[in-house]
């Protein structure tokens, strides 16, 4: 096995570069991996011995960290956005989904009423029926860029 000289880290023998410092494995020495004395003694020698850590891992850290930031940044404009659409929609006096704050709504009639179809059968009979079953008052609005549904 090799040693890092940088760290102190055990190595595989066919190692590129430590894995806890990223240092390149050109001049580390290759020791058996029985002989503790001599582990011990380069390991003693080392410039930064080895820490809880590896470098890489707070690396990658950092970069979670960046991301994370960035994605907040994203979230936090959308939000943003979505404020900035609902204070217009109300300036305006225009409708506005509650959900995404979009303009681009569509209004749905339920097609059918059975119990105007009821009514109007009895008051005007078979035309009464069929008017009173496609005369229906209930419906919903529908938001076109989130498919919100809701009633009005």
């Amino acid at each position: 096995m090799k040693i890092c000289l940088n760290c102190g880290d055990k190595l595989l023998d066919g190692a590129k570069k430590c894995p806890h410092c990223g240092v390149k494995a050109k001049d580390f020495p290759i020791v058996d991996s029985n002989n503790l004395e001599r582990i011990e003694e380069i390991r003693a020698s080392v410039p930064h011995p080895k820490s809880g850590t590896p470098k890489w891992v707070e690396k990658v850290e950092v970069k979670q960290g960046l991301w994370q930031a960035e994605k907040d940044k994203k979230q936090m404009k959308i939000d943003m956005s979505k404020k900035s659409r609902i204070t217009r929609a109300k300036v305006e006096g225009k409708a506005y989904c509650p959900k995404c704050g979009s303009t681009s709504i569509t209004y749905v009639d339920k097609k059918l009423s059975i119990g105007r179809a009821l009514v109007g059968d009895i008051l005007a009979g078979s035309t009464g029926a069929i008017l009173g079953g496609l005369s229906s008052k209930k419906g919903y609005a529908k938001c076109l860029n989130c498919g919100h549904k809701w009633k009005k």
